[in-house]
């Protein structure tokens, strides 16, 4: 889980759009 956050942070500061990519994917994979 922190793992992921940590991913989650960097992704952050290196792109928006990917950012949102992500936190969809995340939104998924934790529901």
């Amino acid at each position: 889980m922190f793992l992921g956050i940590g991913i989650v942070k960097f992704v952050f500061f290196w792109n928006e759009e990917i950012r949102k990519e992500v936190s969809y994917t995340i939104f998924m994979f934790d529901t």
